[in-house]
């Protein structure tokens, strides 16, 4: 689908002009649509080679010249003339009628220009999927540095509470070594966390021209559902429309074209051809002598007539160039095999991540709150006296890792359905709404 450029910058002056809520992944995907140079690239290369459909269309029409000339020949040593000045013109057509290698380059171009179509395609879904990798990427980040954060001030003020303690000799040293470890370690994976985010922050505003801080994050709560399609359902779609697949196909039809133009080559060529024109001479000084001798004289000709090119032989180059093509369609053949195993088996492993993604979110949901069950039980044993401050130090980091576990979790459900989206040939411009919850 190639999305025309003056639509998409009115689009993206629409929908981020007097933006105060933010960057949505839409505005990022149509803002990165216009401002990627690689797309810019393959829009450009788009447009050169969807040329090729008209070249090639245009050898089977008639080609249709005029040409003249004029010049001036002196004759010094002649007596009834000084010298005489020449004109003609000649108006020519041919048109072919049985060229089997000029039909051949037709449907290559045909096919070239296909091809041309499903790049550009390539390109753009491409840009779709880096733009919502590094959107997602952004709020994952976001998300996983707000649980380090949490937990950094939860260790702090668990550490100023056993101090505190260890002064009125309601403590121990082990309490204070244990809370300084759990604090730095927090400290540590906090700034880990925080240098994450920049990388992701820089990634994003590269393909996009637009700050990522700007990024709405929006509900998501709704996309982690499950789908009721079967694997086989798309599979069999991703068959029929995966970019690559098709790209290959395209390929293929252009290595068959080459078999007809070599073998175009053994055939003979018919073309009709016409011609009309006009000469004319006149001498630069005329008299009685020009009209004996001829030295003025204008005439006008007409030419029809169909020319046969038979070829008879050729060194063995056009054998060899038959069976060149031949072995290069066996080699399309192949790569569009090799294109449809390799759909099949990512359609196959996205289409498992999206559902064990689904499954592993409910999981660490499940972990959260029996996390949090955990640390309260732990908690009210440590006031009866059942659990230490070790125990307790150890129920919230299980909390806040299947906190960042869960938050982990559901950035990679989204990129598999991403990925999935892909590899079915789904994933274009208007798939992105389903990627909002409304």
């Amino acid at each position: 689908m190639k999305v025309d450029k003056k639509s998409l910058i009115i689009l993206v002056a629409l929908l981020t002009g007097g933006n105060a809520q933010g960057i949505t992944l839409q505005q990022a995907v149509l803002a990165a649509s216009t401002y990627d140079s690689e797309l810019a690239a393959a829009a450009n290369l788009h447009d050169a080679e969807s040329q090729k459909r008209i070249q090639g269309f245009s050898g089977l029409l008639p080609e249709i010249s005029l040409s003249g000339n004029y010049y001036k020949q002196d004759q010094p040593d002649a007596s009834y003339a000084a010298g005489v000045k020449r004109h003609s013109y000649t108006l020519n057509m041919t048109q072919p009628i049985f060229d089997l290698a000029k039909y051949a380059t037709w449907r290559r171009a045909d096919a070239s220009a296909d091809l041309a179509d499903i790049t550009y395609m390539s390109a753009q879904q491409k840009l779709i999927q880096d733009v919502s990798n590094a959107w997602f990427t952004v709020i994952y980040s976001r998300k996983q540095l707000a649980t380090l954060q949490q937990e950094k001030r939860a260790y702090e003020i668990q550490l100023n509470k056993v101090k505190t303690a260890l002064q009125v000799g309601d403590g121990t040293q082990l309490d204070i070594d244990e809370a300084q470890a759990n604090f730095d370690r927090a400290i540590a994976e906090m700034l880990s966390a925080e240098n994450e985010l920049n990388n992701a922050h820089i990634n994003f505003s590269r393909m996009t021209g637009l700050p990522a801080e700007d990024i709405r994050e929006d509900n998501m709560q709704c996309l982690f559902r499950s789908s009721n399609e079967s694997l086989q359902s798309a599979l069999e779609r991703a068959v029929q429309k995966n970019l690559n697949i098709v790209a290959a196909r395209h390929q293929l039809e252009e290595a068959r074209s080459d078999i007809i133009a070599t073998s175009a080559a053994h055939l003979p060529v018919v073309s009709l051809q016409a011609s009309y024109g006009g000469n004319w001479s006149r001498g630069e000084n005329e008299n009685v002598w020009d009209s004996i001798f001829g030295t003025t004289n204008k005439t006008k000709n007409t030419y029809v007539g169909v020319n046969v090119s038979i070829p008879i032989f050729a060194g063995g180059r056009q054998l060899s160039q038959s069976f060149e093509s031949l072995s290069r369609r066996d080699q399309a053949l192949q790569l569009l095999e090799d294109a449809r195993r390799k759909t099949i088996q990512n359609t196959q492993m996205s289409w498992l991540g999206v559902k064990n993604g689904l499954e592993k979110i409910n999981a660490y949901k499940r972990a959260s709150e029996s996390a949090k069950k955990k640390l309260a039980s732990t908690i009210f044993g440590k006031e009866v006296g059942l659990r230490t401050l070790v125990d307790q130090f150890s129920a919230e980091r299980d909390l806040f890792k299947s906190m960042q576990e869960l938050t982990e979790a559901e950035n990679n459900f989204l990129k598999q359905k991403i990925i999935l989206a892909a590899s079915t040939g789904d994933l274009d411009y208007s798939t992105l709404d389903t990627y909002v919850c409304h």
